[in-house]
């Protein structure tokens, strides 16, 4: 009965680093796609009318995908951890 307390102690605490893990890789994709036009454009005072032309806009838009994919794999990891969750087996009193 011991080593099951300690096993799910175990459990729970990997479930718990997932967890965040998940959630700082989603907030972590949010904040660069957002911000991915200001990090390509860092430091340029102006550019050419049309910008999608620049190499900048390619920047910008690779940084919005990465931040993208980072996103989607936060929440991947969220669902995934919260299903290992549901499959965990609840203590015996």
């Amino acid at each position: 009965m011991h080593e099951s307390l300690e096993l799910r102690q175990d459990v729970m605490k990997k479930i718990r680093q997932g967890f965040l893990n998940g959630i700082f890789a989603s907030i972590s994709g949010i904040v660069l796609a957002l911000n991915a036009q200001s990090i390509a454009f860092m430091g340029i005072k102006g550019y050419p009318a049309p910008r999608s032309d620049t190499s900048y806009a390619v920047q910008e838009h690779i940084l919005q995908q990465i931040g993208l994919l980072l996103l989607a794999f936060g929440l991947l990891l969220i669902l995934m951890i919260y299903r290992e969750y549901l499959h965990t087996p609840t203590r015996d009193n």
